[in-house]
């Protein structure tokens, strides 16, 4: 096989459309101590693999909203974020049927094979009586897939209409954005057409006609003909619609907290559920399954229910959300937020559970609950090498041991580190919704966007709320309320304030925490003293729901309270307690007087300060800036993924907007997160690497060698590595050390101990991967050891 970059890579062998057998290799990347100085490489991550071509119940996946089973008997489901139908055989093995995980891309008109089709979003499937399964595209497409898993587009033509005409061919035609499909008995094909309020029908000559929905969303229509009645959808998320065995189609009229049902016979619309069951206000309502004998499944949450066919609706789930292993039974177990019902050959109801991740079985004779495919909590490869694991990483902060910490935010959400074995362990989160604070780390919901590691070993959390794990293990509540976005609280309790999407926060050396209140367009502080929070940088503004301003930056030179923040992404400190704020297109630093400057004008996300500089990462690039604001890229410029193994100089990134986290460790090997990209990515020695034009110059006053970097400008050039090496026979001296790290001025210095061979010798300094050196000379004079003198 040709070179691959590291992850997995699958030889599958196929006779016929049903046998396949499948070998997963794990390709590695090399070490990162390995690597000459100035060369990039993964340290955690495998890309967007999450186990396919092995045990469904092994693999992880974010999102299902959709289900169906063919006429072999075998699962399929859309996994929604990845942009893919999947499919579980009947030995269990997960394998991918349609989609090539590319949100964009071209759709041929034409049969094509279902693997190589971008397909964006898809939230719902369902069979035909022939085995074709019909697939919804959020880019306005509707496809139909053959056994063979060939494709073809039967509606839409890419453009989002407004309105679609009647008694046309559905193939060549504009549609809206179909979210949920269904297929009758007769093998016509509906769709929800979200944008335009509509459900339509597609018969079996392709023909496309409206069947209910007049095009305004609202609630209207009951007893009357569908075609001009009213539903509402939340969104496009929120919806449903299956047909009972009489040819009667139901439809979840989430808005409106219904599921109505159109009469095959007449076409009339009818509320039949809500909006309120058994004293609870079907305010969540989503999932949708028509049992054997035309019972109907619907979920609410996490509550379930059973409507039978006399009208008696049951509650089989109380909405106690949370995770129950396999085993547990209803109604005491947990379930998580339910998006996607299903009644299998066996009548057994299957239920996607977003919580968790996973694609579950209740056993409605005994009510157990078993796993048909997800992993969740926990994520792929979790508990093994952190380079054979997804890694779907936010903040990176090192732990006082040295350990690399990891925050998650997304789907399982907590704090990781990669241990002294190189494996991937959680330590905090529990990574199901339910208590937040006053509870063990790996007990509470902990969604963390950013982590910062104080030097007692504490933990800051940012992710809309501020968290603290203290000393004890414990997660304290610090600021903001959960699930919120507002602006509120100044010269109160930080932990009733209001913010909103806080995507950062540090402490300071006294112990207050400085808080990234995005898109609130400010810095808070939160005493140390007292708790109370107060604004230490922006003036707003707080209209609007997103509450971005209009992208200027004001105030330089003067108050930081009265500066314009344009969504502050990361904060750092620099060894002068002065405040650094990434504003996405910027880095501004904050004096202790509060006094608000520019820094520098780069891209970025979060931000680390060591050895001198600030490092930062966003878009396709990872840079250093200087304390005087001088900026040099690390990488490549582009957007991409390649490099592993050479120059980080020549490698790509993509590194979006709140996920750019970045540390450094103690010998200066610089870490990032290429989140686009779903992995973790290192630079050797990455923040003391010399500028590419560095001079370094060097002189000796007795045993004390100064050396001194600078700029092709004559900027001095701080926190880069100088390596020092002196004769190893004959004539020559011990170093203090074999390098050391230039201050602000530039100097780097070690002191030479003569040996007792007379003679004289050179010692030679060079910059970190720069080519300039300086040699300075040393002589031995001939006298007795103990009596050891040097000149130069």
């Amino acid at each position: 096989m040709p070179p691959h970059a590291n992850g997995y890579a699958v030889v599958g062998v196929t006779a016929g459309a049903a046998n396949s057998a499948y070998a997963r290799f794990l390709y590695l990347a090399p070490r990162l101590q390995d690597l000459p100085p100035g060369f990039i490489t993964t340290v955690a991550g495998i890309g967007s693999y999450g186990g396919e071509y092995g045990p469904a119940t092994s693999a992880s996946f974010p999102l299902s909203l959709g289900m169906a089973i063919d006429p072999a008997g075998r699962l399929y489901f859309a996994d929604t974020n990845d942009n893919r139908i999947m499919r579980i055989r009947g030995d269990g093995i997960l394998e991918p049927f349609a989609g090539n995980s590319l949100s964009s891309g071209p759709r041929p008109v034409g049969p094509t094979p279902a693997l190589d089709v971008s397909i964006t979003f898809p939230r719902s499937i369902a069979f035909d009586s022939q085995g074709n399964l019909i697939v919804p595209d959020d880019g306005a497409y509707l496809w139909r897939v053959d056994p063979n898993g060939i494709a073809a587009i039967i509606a839409g033509t890419g453009q989002i209409a407004t309105s679609a005409p009647e008694g046309v061919l559905a193939r060549g035609t504009a549609i809206g954005q179909p979210s949920f499909v269904a297929v009758d008995g007769d093998d016509n094909i509906y769709f929800l057409d979200w944008p335009n309020a509509r459900v339509r029908k597609i018969d079996r000559n392709g023909i496309l006609t409206a069947f209910a929905g007049n095009g305004t969303y609202g609630f209207a229509g009951d007893g009357g003909p569908a075609t001009i009645a009213q539903f509402s959808e939340r969104s496009n998320d929120d919806a449903a619609l299956v047909f009972d065995h009489a040819g009667n189609m139901l439809l979840v009229d989430a808005a409106n907290h219904r599921i109505r049902r159109i009469l095959k016979a007449g076409g009339t619309i009818e509320t039949i559920i809500g909006p309120a069951v058994n004293g609870h206000t079907l305010d969540n309502i989503r999932g949708l399954a028509v049992g054997t004998n035309d019972e109907i499944y619907f979920s609410n949450a996490a509550e379930l229910y059973k409507r039978s066919a006399d009208g008696t609706i049951t509650t089989l789930a109380t909405g106690k959300r949370g995770f129950s292993p396999d085993g547990a039974t209803l109604p005491q177990a947990s379930l998580g937020l339910i998006y996607a019902l299903l009644v299998d050959r066996g009548g057994n109801l299957l239920y996607s559970d977003s919580d968790v991740a996973r694609l579950r079985k209740i056993d409605l004779t005994t009510n157990q609950i078993s796993t048909v495919a997800g992993s969740g909590p926990r994520v792929f490869g979790e508990g093994g090498p952190a380079n054979a694991a997804t890694a779907s990483i936010t903040g990176l902060s090192f732990l006082p041991g040295g350990e690399l910490a990891m925050s998650w935010f997304t789907g399982t959400a907590g704090l990781f580190k990669i241990d002294r074995d190189g494996n991937l362990i959680r330590i905090a989160g529990s990574g199901v919704p339910g208590p937040l604070f006053d509870l063990p780390a790996l007990d509470a919901t902990l969604a963390a966007a950013s982590v910062s590691v104080s030097r007692d070993g504490t933990i800051d959390t940012a992710g809309g709320w501020i968290s603290r794990i203290d000393a004890g293990g414990i997660v304290r509540h610090t600021a903001g309320q959960p699930g919120s976005c507002g602006f509120s609280g100044d010269g109160s309790k930080a932990v009733d304030a209001l913010l909103c999407q806080a995507w950062d926060a540090v402490r300071d050396a006294s112990g207050n925490v400085f808080i990234a209140d995005t898109n609130n367009n400010r810095v808070r502080r939160v005493r140390a003293s007292d708790g109370t929070i107060e604004t230490f940088a922006g003036s707003g503004p707080v209209n609007g729901f997103e509450r971005y301003n209009s992208g200027t930056y004001c105030g330089d030179g003067g108050p930081a309270t009265s500066a314009c923040l344009n969504t502050p992404y990361g904060l750092a400190f620099d060894d002068h307690e002065n405040l650094l704020v990434c504003e996405g297109g910027r880095i501004r630093r904050i004096d202790q007087s509060g006094i608000i400057r520019t820094l520098a004008a780069t891209f970025c996300t979060k931000l680390a300060w060591a050895f001198g500089s600030a490092f930062s990462v966003g878009g396709d690039k990872v840079a250093r800036t200087s304390r005087s604001g001088r900026v040099a890229a690390l990488t490549a410029p582009g957007i991409g993924f390649s490099g592993d193994g050479g120059p980080a100089s020549q490698a790509h990134i993509e590194a979006n907007l709140q996920g750019g986290g970045v540390a450094v460790d103690g010998e200066g090997n610089l870490f990032f997160n290429d989140c686009n990209n779903q992995r973790i990515r290192a630079i050797r020695f990455g923040a003391v690497l010399a500028p590419p034009d560095a001079i370094i110059q060097a002189a000796a006053a007795g045993t004390n060698l100064r050396a001194t970097v600078v700029s092709a400008t004559g900027e001095p050039a701080e926190g880069v590595r100088v390596d020092f090496s002196a004769p190893q026979v004959g004539a020559t001296c011990t170093l203090s050390s074999p390098f050391a790290i230039t201050d602000a001025s530039g100097v780097a210095a070690v002191t030479c101990t003569p040996n007792c061979a007379p003679g004289t010798y050179s010692v030679v300094a060079q910059p970190l991967t720069a080519p300039s050196t300086a040699s300075v000379s040393f002589t031995n004079e001939s006298v007795p050891c103990r009596r050891r003198s040097a000149r130069h």
